[in-house]
């Protein structure tokens, strides 16, 4: 089912997975920071499928590439994320918009990179 706009929703949800846990809620608060920043969306895909590019294109596949690929990968977005954000600290937001939910960060863990940078 739905869960919210698609903008801000977690690739698993959008993947059509049905077990998920309070993670999809930190994608949403990242995504929800990404905004703010930029003052637009970071990811604004029309439909599932295009904002499943989009986060693909961001943040990785769901699925596990080469570790051939995955440097290929990580090159093209650090360099879009770096066009994005220019100068500003991105380092929380893209733990918070990890692909996988066992490696984003959990509520507490943003809570605490938040309180020790004074955000």
């Amino acid at each position: 089912g739905n869960v919210g706009p698609l903008h801000y929703c977690a690739p698993e949800v959008l993947a059509g997975h049905t077990r998920y846990n309070h993670r999809v809620d930190v994608w949403s608060a990242g995504c929800v920071l990404a905004a703010l920043y930029l003052g637009e969306p970071l990811m604004a895909g029309d439909t599932q499928h295009d904002q499943l590019d989009i986060i693909h294109t961001y943040c990785g596949p769901l699925d596990r590439p080469s570790k051939k690929r995955r440097k290929v990968m990580n090159t093209d977005a650090d360099t879009l994320w770096q066009k994005k954000f220019r100068d500003k600290p991105i380092s929380l937001l893209k733990k918070m918009l990890t692909v996988k939910p066992e490696d984003r960060y959990s509520a507490a863990e943003v809570l605490a990179q938040m309180k020790q940078h004074g955000l």
